[in-house]
């Protein structure tokens, strides 16, 4: 029996069956592209067709099976190999040009390496963060700065002539006008605040509960993770606003959870208002928690079953080992998930305060006021978000101790 039948007969990957699986695996990166065409024209039932049978020709032993067939070795194998030898050439070239790019490189690091053999590990580590964070440097400079600027500058203008964007400098009266005169923002800024304030820590909570249940090992656990992120995917942007009934046509999909009529006429009307008010926070907090589940997932998921199966010997019960394991491990996560929710609401598409100032902006053209109104706002989010940090991150655990 010669090699390459040994080979086969342990059921290896030939060399044909690889190429089958580089062709497939192009083919299901040229489809997955296609079939937003597909989709955009409403043809999702062809797309998902095609995605399928490329799924199952790259992920399966089908490639393996073709190639040992008789198909793969009296058509597909001499035609793989016309192609393999007419691709050796540029293989060589490829490989070539690999090589000098590689010493080239080589040469022009060699100050950065020598640099390098000189520093601590400390020093290394962060000269690796700083590698990893110049892409956003850079891109913050090239495409932010320019925009950030003109934005403050023309939050103390008004536009003269649009044409040429001639700015004249009107100094604090766009934001004396934002709480002095504007009877709209300030009631829908304080409604804004106070909807963040009360959604924050229901949806921080309700998401780490719900993470906690769904991280125990239970039948069709998958299911219930991808359950709560469905909304996230769906709850983006201009289709969020057609389902809580914002949309130009005024037409709804949803509208959260409604109190029967039987018991609004029992209850009376103030009080079936805030039992309303209630049952529709907790739509919103389901719709805006897929995120954080997701994220607390990840933080249970990384805390090592050592330190339970030792508590566990020492007697602790579960509620003990929430608090004296869990919470504090999963610490900066809850960190994360609490200025990733309060940035989240004050984004959020139903958000009333930004559809003003884009009203204002760009319907009205006051570019200066509506400047104004957005430097304002985001100030208040910035420090909301800076105040949370301060108080929150004191009680964070790292390794090794507090922080």
């Amino acid at each position: 029996m010669s090699a390459q039948k040994a080979v086969k007969s342990h059921g290896q990957p030939t060399r044909l069956s690889k190429g089958l699986k580089i062709v497939g695996k192009a083919a299901l990166i040229l489809l997955a592209i296609a079939s937003v065409v597909f989709v955009a024209y409403h043809d999702w039932v062809t797309a998902l067709a095609a995605l399928l049978l490329i799924y199952v020709f790259v992920y399966t032993d089908l490639p393996r099976i073709i190639g040992e067939s008789w198909i793969g070795r009296v058509i597909l194998d001499p035609i793989s190999r016309f192609f393999g030898e007419l691709l050796r050439p540029i293989r060589w070239l490829f490989g070539l040009i690999g090589k000098g790019l590689k010493s080239v490189l080589r040469f022009l690091t060699w100050p950065l390496r020598k640099i390098g053999g000189r520093m601590s590990m400390q020093q290394k580590r962060s000269c690796e963060a700083l590698i990893f964070l110049l892409p956003w440097l850079v891109g913050l400079c090239l495409f932010f700065a320019g925009p950030i600027i003109t934005s403050i500058r023309l939050s103390f203008s008004e536009i003269l002539k649009l044409k040429g964007f001639e700015m004249g400098w009107v100094w604090l009266d766009n934001y004396q006008h934002i709480f002095f005169y504007d009877i709209n923002f300030v009631p829908m800024f304080v409604q804004t605040i106070t909807d963040t304030l009360l959604n924050t820590p229901i949806c921080l909570v309700f998401s780490l509960v719900i993470a906690v249940l769904i991280n125990r090992p239970m039948r069709g656990r998958g299911f219930f993770r991808a359950a709560f992120f469905i909304p996230v995917l769906l709850g983006a942007g201009y289709v969020m606003k057609q389902m809580l009934g914002m949309g130009a046509d005024g037409t709804t999909i949803t509208t959260g959870i409604v109190v029967p009529e039987l018991i609004a006429n029992l209850l009376g009307h103030s009080l079936t208002d805030f039992l309303q008010g209630v049952l529709d926070r907790i739509t919103v907090v389901l719709w805006k928690s897929g995120v954080q589940i997701v994220l607390f997932l990840a933080g249970l998921q990384g805390i090592s079953n050592s330190l339970y199966e030792a508590a566990r010997v020492d007697g602790a019960t579960e509620w003990e080992m929430f608090w004296k394991i869990t919470l504090p491990m999963i610490s900066p996560v809850i960190l994360m998930n609490l200025v990733y929710t309060i940035v989240a609401f004050f984004t959020d598409a139903t958000n009333p305060i930004i559809d003003y100032i884009y009203e204002m902006s760009f319907t009205n053209q006051q570019f200066g006021y509506g400047a104004a109104m957005s430097w304002v706002y985001f100030a208040f989010a910035l420090l909301m978000c800076g105040v949370s940090m301060g108080v929150v991150g004191r009680y964070v655990f790292v390794s090794g101790g507090k922080e």
